[in-house]
């Protein structure tokens, strides 16, 4: 009789009726990317010799047996806690659960209190070592604060054998249909301060790194073993360390790797980096732009101007790379005048490709501290606030 540890870990399904603070979600509408963080925490289970089963419920509604489980690890966001995440932990509750309960991601981080009382573990951080601790019986707080893994490469790759390909998006928009592409992460954090955003205090400001030699061979690997001919780097920034970018693009080149790929970053390369990107398979690259208004980038903390947006711009287009821009509206300091300055910035640049959200005050940020000491700008700007 197999006498090891049994963990099953699950994601937060949608809210019922798709409805989460008065935004409508269906199945059509989530972008559908593998779970890379769970595919980590599958990898180091299974490196450590315990059991471990996945289920998406994001993407797939199906009936579980809990009581076959010791551990059960749920990942929760903000979002689709209320209706998602905690009617989950009671249908867990309520089957006669014997085992351990946790639960991670970034809404353990940001509002704790918010956890029912009967959960037994809520992991702050990365979760990967405090699992391990949980699972052995090391761990004996209730809320655990991980410290930062600065070693990368020190982790396992993920489990993406674990991941169901029919249920995952598989290609990206700006890429050739016929692409078979994943996405990976070669880095975790960000050094910057943008004021609607909460990473910096879901997993801090330190930004750590896979070393180029480990990306390289983690690529390698998904090409023999799933074919993949492009790669998404999602990641809050791959670019924060350009001389890690030049030496990663100069191992493709020499490997010839022969992937196309996208990734992140903020829109301050420039044009001799871009080149060296592109030579090495950058097809396409996905800037927050969030406004075109110079008033909200100050206001935002983006520390770079609308002329360096269109400078970065131009240098893409010479260079055939693909821009996908993201935009932010409706923050509590927006104006008339903000939203045509935006407007006016996507028709001069021409992006093709372009992705417009609307704020929704989810916890953590700057923005966020300040619609909860001033609630009339929420209800002024009909901004839905996470509590």
């Amino acid at each position: 009789m197999d006498k090891r540890p049994h963990v099953l870990l699950l994601t937060s399904p949608l809210p019922k009726e798709g409805l989460a603070y008065g935004i409508r979600f269906s199945e059509g509408k989530l972008e559908k990317r593998f779970p890379l963080g769970i595919g980590y925490l599958i990898s180091i289970l299974r490196e450590n010799n315990i059991k471990v089963d996945f289920v998406d419920l994001m993407v797939k509604n199906v009936e579980i047996d809990f009581s076959k489980f010791d551990f059960i690890g749920v990942y929760a966001n903000s979002l689709f806690f209320k209706g998602g995440t905690v009617p989950l932990l009671k249908s867990i509750k309520d089957s006669g659960f014997k085992g351990k309960i946790i639960i991670g991601g970034p809404h353990a981080s940001l509002m704790p209190d918010t956890i029912p009382e009967f959960v037994d573990f809520i992991v702050q951080g990365e979760g990967e070592y405090t699992l391990l601790d949980i699972v052995s019986g090391k761990a004996k707080e209730r809320i655990i604060k991980s410290d930062r893994i600065n070693d990368l490469d020190a982790l396992p790759m993920p489990a993406y054998d674990a991941f169901d390909l029919s249920l995952y998006n598989l290609k990206v928009e700006e890429f050739d249909d016929k692409r078979n592409v994943f996405i990976y992460s070669s880095s975790r954090g960000c050094p910057f301060n943008c004021s609607f955003c909460s990473v910096n205090r879901v997993i801090g400001k330190e930004w750590f790194a896979h070393s180029p030699e480990r990306v390289l061979k983690d690529i390698l690997y998904l090409k023999e073993k799933f074919g993949v001919d492009g790669i998404f780097f999602r990641e809050d920034n791959f670019t924060v360390d350009m001389d890690r970018v030049r030496k990663i693009c100069k191992l493709f080149i020499e490997n010839n790797v022969g992937i196309v790929w996208k990734c992140e970053s903020r829109a301050d390369i420039s044009y001799e980096d871009l080149k060296l990107m592109r030579d090495a398979g950058l097809k396409s690259i996905y800037f927050g732009f969030e406004s075109g208004s110079e008033r909200l980038l100050k206001i935002f903390n983006k520390n770079i101007s609308v002329e360096r947006y269109k400078k970065t711009i131009e240098s893409c287009k010479r260079l055939c790379i693909e821009v996908f821009g993201s935009f932010l509206y409706n923050t509590p300091y927006e104006t008339k005048e903000d939203v045509a300055a935006t407007e006016r910035f996507i028709k001069e640049t021409g992006l093709r490709y372009s992705f417009i959200s609307r704020y929704l005050g989810l916890p953590g940020s700057q923005i966020y501290d300040y619609i909860v000491k001033n609630p009339n700008v929420a209800e002024d700007k009909g901004i839905f606030v996470i509590k």
